[in-house]
């Protein structure tokens, strides 16, 4: 039987944004959630977020043809109980803070987990990043860029997860925002699960262990191998 305790183990971050023009159809999730972390018999840990209603809403997306102020975002940030936090760059996990931008302009989101475990724990494990949303300051609207296994929903927008390391990872995409919210927040899931590391510890068996997303060139979303 797995047990299961409540913890705040998702992340959030937000960037002040300005009015667009495409609409897109998206699912509103309800702004209850019970959080919660589970550990399975195999020693896999998932946090979790569940949400007790979901309606339809419109929601505007920008378009980079928008003529559009410059965004101001808040560059660093802890993720909720501190064991992981978020950094906006440019480029990749070495890119510079990015304060500022406009619409459309490429942002990478690293998440660095490295506080998840302590010693020897975190040696044998490693994360999987799931389920991101982009969601308006308000809560009332969202947009899911992320799906179960770490693939994107449209890679036009974002890419699919990708990991620098066993507790870091990134997501490439582009910034955007919904029609009337001044901010947008992305929020994700975070897994851990048990890898074995070779004698050494100069690899670790978790590449292996992470679904593999690729992109059809007929469709707009990614799947897994």
């Amino acid at each position: 039987m797995s047990n299961i305790a409540t913890i705040v183990a998702f992340f959030s971050f937000s960037f002040l944004l300005f009015d667009v023009s495409s609409f897109r159809t998206v699912q509103n999730i309800s702004t209850k959630f019970v959080v919660s972390i589970s550990k399975g018999q195999n020693g896999d840990a998932d946090f979790s977020i569940k949400n007790n209603t979901s309606t339809k809403k419109r929601v505007k997306i920008a378009s980079r043809q928008d003529s559009l102020p410059e965004i101001q975002m808040e560059s660093k940030g802890e993720i909720s109980n501190s064991s992981c936090y978020y950094e906006i760059r440019a480029n990749d996990t070495n890119g510079n803070l990015i304060n500022g931008a406009k619409i459309g302009d490429s942002i990478y989101y690293v998440i660095n987990c490295t506080g998840l475990d302590d010693g020897e724990e975190r040696k044998t494990s490693c994360i999987i990043i799931y389920n991101c949303t982009l969601i308006s300051d308000d809560r009332s609207l969202n947009y899911p860029i992320i799906d179960e296994y770490g693939c994107s929903f449209d890679p036009s927008i974002n890419e699919s997860v990708e990991y620098d390391s066993d507790w870091i990872a990134g997501i490439r995409g582009q910034a955007i925002r919904f029609h009337g919210s001044p901010k947008i927040k992305l929020e994700c899931k975070v897994r851990r699960i048990e890898t074995k590391k070779s004698k050494d510890r100069s690899s670790s068996s978790c590449p292996s262990r992470r679904p593999k997303c690729v992109t059809n060139e007929y469709t707009t979303k990614s799947s897994i191998k």
